[in-house]
């Protein structure tokens, strides 16, 4: 299975499959493109609709029913934090939110910043994490933002101005927030043979796996998640911040784009340019100081994990855990 990062070479009519990965939108997108007779489906799947838009046009390629698939995302987001629209239904986070509160209270904080935030919390309660370790990856975030000319922004802070910018939750503060964005992009997944038909071979990066998970017990136990990024040991995430091994000179580099924090988080298009972090800078990524690593590693909660390798053996991991 291979993604193909630019579209330009391929006429609509060779593109069998296309998946917007927001709401019921789709088809007014790909309007102007005509009277194709190419399928069109809509995923929501929050944070990782774009990872789920990913998952299913893979599928739909291994099953012979297409073999090339365009996998599109965008958002255009309201100012301020996420919230529920219609209070007259349950909602689908209810469980959850009664959990916090019976396990961590509730307050009048944005209900996503009590999320992440008792997140850190109780991490800092299990492990010892201090605030300035949780700083430390904002400020390591925004230094990447500045390469990056896709960042919604691109600024460099110091620790100082992280920790002292207004408290959102818990020890989270403002700079170490993702702000809400209008966004969007695209992905083209093809078959190992229609690479090869078109001629796609320098354009095209191969993904070597990419697999589902459920929230089952087993999940959390065997720290899976952990083990696929191969970051650090539980417990170990303050001194492998510390050490500076999660940038530029370490021994993975982590979210090189900036992160949420830094190009912005439009929830339909947020995974797509996180698989542009993992391309190798001879595709077109925009990773271009990262050296040496044909293997990257895309990790999307709740639902997603892929990975992106080319012919060596070198290590890179992506990724967008909150301790990264």
């Amino acid at each position: 299975m291979f993604v193909c990062r630019e579209g330009r070479v391929l006429p609509p009519r060779r593109v069998t499959n296309i998946r917007p990965g927001d709401s019921t939108c789709g088809q007014r997108a790909l309007y102007l493109v005509g009277m194709t007779g190419m399928p069109i489906y809509n995923v929501n799947n929050n944070c990782s609709t774009g990872s789920t838009a990913l998952f299913l046009a893979k599928q739909i390629i291994e099953s012979g029913n297409a073999e090339c698939v365009l996998a599109l995302g965008f958002e255009k987001m309201e100012r301020g934090s996420l919230s529920p629209k219609f209070l007259d239904r349950t909602n689908p986070l209810d469980r959850h939110v009664e959990t916090m509160a019976a396990v961590a209270g509730f307050c009048d904080s944005p209900v996503p910043s009590q999320l992440f935030g008792n997140a850190a919390v109780e991490h800092m309660a299990k492990y010892g994490t201090k605030p300035e370790h949780l700083a430390k990856i904002a400020y390591k975030n925004h230094k990447h933002s500045v390469n990056n000319p896709y960042s919604q922004f691109q600024e460099e802070y110091t620790l100082e101005q992280i920790l002292a910018s207004p408290r959102i939750f818990g020890p989270l503060t403002k700079l170490q927030c993702c702000p809400t964005s209008d966004g969007s992009a695209a992905a083209i997944l093809a078959s190992e043979d229609f690479v090869h038909l078109h001629g796609l071979e320098g354009q095209a990066v191969e993904i070597v796996g990419m697999e589902m998970a459920t929230d089952l017990p087993s999940t959390f136990d065997e720290n899976s998640c952990m083990k696929v990024v191969s970051l650090c040991e539980p417990g170990e995430a303050g001194d492998f911040i510390d050490s500076g091994n999660n940038t530029y000179g370490g021994r993975v580099v982590v979210n090189p784009s900036g992160g949420l924090i830094s190009k912005g988080h439009p929830l339909g298009a947020t995974v797509h340019p996180r698989l542009n972090d993992g391309t190798p800078d001879e595709h077109g990524g925009n990773n271009h100081s990262v050296t040496g690593s044909p293997l990257a590693s895309c990790v999307a909660v709740p639902s997603a994990s892929y990975h992106l390798t080319s012919t060596e053996e070198t290590t890179h991991s992506v990724t967008g855990s909150p301790l990264a």
